[in-house]
């Protein structure tokens, strides 16, 4: 009987914590559930809050877009008006320089009387008035005035008609294109003249725009010679410190041991410039052509055959120039410190014609290893591959490659029925 009651008891307790445990058990699922909601409802403000931090960003991007280009606007109107108010000080100018006698004939000295002489000071009716000056003399003295200073007042592009406007705007790119894939300092070589008449001459017959070659505008075009060069110097510039470990940051003497590391015998054409090893594959060259000449799909690299030379590749001019766009950029920092170093065409391009050689004698020695050829596809794929489509513009995928692989194809192609 007792131990009847002792196992009732047991039996109780057992039950007692059997449900204890099923109810805690329920707790804990429902605290689960809940803390279920709770971050689903948070991942949920959380989702709308991003969603709204990014429409907001949009937005923004948008008005700094709009505002971007109102300021654009507003900077080519204000030029235009500069423009127009510089041809009105130099026509302002031309007309003092000028004769007064052609353009305002003086009636005859016998004729002027005593009222219209100046006034003067008072007190200045004491003086003497001295001999009146003939006419020889007044006309000498005019003719002083209206000699002109040669070269004092440049050539502007208001000087030319629209229709040279718009052949001189399209030749400057040319020249530019041709600088930097034929030869980068023609005015020096001595092919400026017929690089500038072979543009006209194509930019004329694309346009349909039968305009003769004039020497305003040559010196139009000539004058932006030097800035085409120098746009491939700043995009060194840019490329200098993060490429070749060279900082503001790091002191004089880091800095100038690293340059003159460089610098000698060309050691930044190396992927590695102490062991001298990866001749020409260092990443600096190619950073150089993407950001020179390969940003988007508008710039003049994907838009121009000439970067591919007939699907070849880069042009050597191209990697030349590149090569001695960097080593200005490294001379800027010779002294341990940036300084500004031109780019002057006397002293760079002996580094230009350097490299070119370099280029062409490793092209002739290693033929059979097609090295060079091998390097300058590759530069050309790579700088197609990594430009940055901009957004909001619509441009072709066509490249100069995909042409020239449709020449290749329909050399000898004939449609059939089937095409």
């Amino acid at each position: 009987m007792h131990l009847t009651g002792e196992s009732d008891l047991t039996g109780a307790i057992k039950n007692l914590d059997r449900e204890w445990q099923l109810s805690r058990l329920r707790s804990t699922e429902s605290e689960i559930l809940e803390s279920r909601a709770t971050c689903s409802s948070f991942d949920a403000e959380l989702a709308k809050t991003l969603a709204d931090r990014a429409e907001k960003a949009e937005a923004l991007v948008t008005t700094l877009k709009e505002e971007l280009t109102e300021s654009e606007n507003a900077q080519s109107k204000l030029n235009l008006r500069l423009e127009r108010m510089q041809d009105q000080i130099d026509m302002l100018n031309g007309v003092k320089r000028g004769s007064y006698l052609e353009v305002l004939p003086s009636p005859p000295l016998s004729t002027l009387s005593h009222s219209s002489t100046p006034v003067g000071p008072p007190g200045s009716s004491k003086r003497k008035a001295g001999p009146t000056p003939s006419t020889e003399q007044v006309i000498r003295k005019k003719a002083k005035i209206s000699k002109k200073r040669p070269g004092a007042r440049r050539i502007r592009i208001s000087d030319i008609s629209r229709s040279e406007r718009l052949v001189v705007k399209d030749v400057r790119v040319l020249l530019g294109i041709l600088v930097v894939t034929e030869d980068a300092y023609p005015d020096i070589s001595g092919r400026q003249e017929k690089f500038l008449r072979d543009s006209w001459a194509k930019i004329s017959k694309e346009s349909q725009l039968q305009v003769n070659f004039t020497q305003a505008a040559a010196s139009l075009i000539n004058r932006d010679l030097s800035g085409m060069r120098t746009h491939a110097k700043y995009a060194a510039r840019s490329l200098v410190q993060t490429s070749f470990g060279i900082s503001w940051n790091s002191s004089k003497a880091q800095n100038k041991k690293q340059v003159e590391r460089l610098l000698d015998r060309y050691g930044y054409i190396y992927k590695d410039p102490v062991k001298r090893t990866g001749i020409y594959r260092h990443p600096s060259i190619q950073t150089m052509i993407n950001t020179a000449w390969f940003r988007d799909s508008t710039d003049k690299g994907p838009t121009h055959a000439d970067f591919s030379d007939g699907g070849h590749g880069i042009p050597l001019p191209t990697i030349a120039f590149a090569l001695t766009a960097i080593h200005c950029a490294l001379d800027e920092w010779v002294n341990g410190q940036h300084e500004n170093v031109e780019f002057r065409s006397q002293l760079y391009r002996e580094h230009y014609l350097r490299h070119l050689a370099g280029l062409k004698a490793l092209e002739k020695h290693t033929t059979k290893e097609q090295i060079v050829p091998r390097l300058r596809k590759h530069w050309l794929k790579m700088a197609l591959r990594n430009f940055a489509r901009p957004t909001g513009l619509i441009s072709t995928h066509l490249t100069a490659p995909d042409f020239e692989a449709v020449k290749a194809e329909w050399k000898d192609l004939d449609l059939d029925e089937d095409d």
